[in-house]
């Protein structure tokens, strides 16, 4: 079962939110995005994502063109 940022029960705070939402806002203004920077920044929300959730949550990333990847709480380090 998939959250966003903003659900309820993760309570993310008002500021990643926004960073989320202006990372998939772009990434759907973008004629041909940069899936590179795009995949780059997706990967850093997910960590800082698994640093705000802590351990009892389970933060995959799937980067456009990539294998999905588990943040794990040694990639917040």
């Amino acid at each position: 079962m998939g959250a966003g940022p903003d659900d309820e029960e993760i309570n993310a705070p008002q500021e990643y939110v926004q960073l989320f939402e202006n990372w998939v806002a772009k990434y759907d203004m973008e004629d041909t995005p940069d899936l590179e920077n795009f995949n780059k920044e997706g990967r850093a929300l997910a960590v800082e994502l698994k640093k705000i959730v802590g351990p009892s949550y389970k933060i995959i990333f799937i980067g456009e063109g990539l294998e999905e990847e588990e943040i794990s709480d040694e990639n917040t380090l």
